[in-house]
């Protein structure tokens, strides 16, 4: 084989390689930002046994607000990333009271993390772009941001689409590093992530 077809045949397995993203709803992640306070055990130690609260902003989807929250929390909760705690819009008084997660669907370019930790969400303007959902995270310290991800992809239209799911595994993967991004030669608890 020549060098050329090597090539050639490298170029087109990456391709298909970024076309078959498109089967799990063509997840694109931006704006992914860390701040000090971030641990793998801080994440550990908000979960421990514990309902961890979730702030949704927007509903792309026709369902009622309460399907659509409960999907997004089940599709956190099924994340095989990380299994700590609870993932809850109605915490049961467990939950570490400084701390939640916040998540704006639809959000605009100018959303940030911290305005979703605020909770300074502009409704109105959230909408889809170019056939796409936009979704801001945000891993939240009362207002402050601990982590932060923007994940974008395929259109969300109802409570089951199947792009919500890799969507949150994305999203939770990039809020939640196992590896501190502070310190990188300081790796999370074995016993905490699978």
């Amino acid at each position: 084989m020549t060098y050329r077809t090597a090539l050639t045949l490298l170029v087109l397995a990456l391709l298909t390689a970024c076309t078959a993203g498109s089967g799990t709803g063509g997840v694109v992640t931006t704006n992914v930002d860390y701040y000090p306070l971030y641990k793998p055990s801080l994440v550990q130690w908000v979960g421990d046994g514990r309902d961890v609260p979730v702030v949704i902003f927007g509903n792309p989807t026709p369902a009622p607000p309460d399907i659509w929250n409960g999907s997004v929390t089940e599709a956190m909760n099924r994340s095989s990333w990380i299994k700590a705690g609870n993932f809850t819009t109605t915490p049961d008084g467990t939950e570490r009271g400084n701390f939640h997660f916040a998540l704006a669907f639809n959000a605009t370019s100018t959303m940030t993390g911290a305005l979703a930790c605020r909770g300074d969400i502009d409704l109105a303007q959230l909408a889809p772009v170019n056939g796409r959902t936009a979704i801001v995270g945000a891993f939240c310290n009362n207002d402050r941001v601990v982590t932060t991800a923007r994940v974008t992809v395929n259109a969300i239209t109802a409570a089951n689409s199947p792009q919500l799911q890799p969507a949150m595994n994305q999203m939770l993967i990039k809020l939640l590093p196992r590896q501190d991004p502070n310190r990188p030669d300081r790796f999370g608890s074995p016993f905490f992530f699978n």
